[in-house]
């Protein structure tokens, strides 16, 4: 019987955890045929692992450490020195929180020209209609 890779225990906790394949993928921010890709491997990064850990709620890093890894004609079995004890990496799973997704920014710098008074008075309007303008767009204008 062959052993499951990380990658494959990480799609079968996906599709148990009852999120869709693109919500999931939302959620470890990447494309769905990335998170296809990524259900294949049997290695995967570290800051991947721990996404997904926080994603569903379930330690991937200690899992991954548990697994048996081959290198060339080398095994190395994690699960000889692992203790959750004594891991530094299962003790950072379990405090990490991710960050959340951070939206774009753009800034714009416009010049109006024209008598002050006019533009005195017109000024707050102009502000409030961009602003509107963009909430149309579901934007906002910090």
């Amino acid at each position: 019987m062959s052993t499951q890779n990380i990658g494959q225990i990480l799609k079968k906790s996906w599709q148990e955890s009852g999120l869709s394949q693109k919500e999931f993928a939302d959620k470890m921010d990447m494309s769905v045929r990335n998170l296809q890709y990524l259900f294949e491997k049997e290695d995967i990064h570290i800051s991947q692992l721990a996404l997904a850990s926080a994603v569903l709620q379930k330690d991937f890093i200690s899992i991954y450490l548990k697994l048996p890894k081959k290198d060339g004609n080398k095994n190395y079995d994690y699960s000889k020195i692992y203790s959750p004890s004594t891991n530094l990496l299962h003790e950072a799973a379990q405090k990490y929180s991710p960050i959340p997704k951070t939206t774009n920014e753009i800034n714009v710098q416009i010049s109006i020209k024209g008598d002050f008074t006019i533009m005195s008075k017109y000024f707050p309007d102009l502000m409030s209609k961009i602003k509107r303008e963009a909430e149309s767009y579901g934007l906002t204008i910090a």
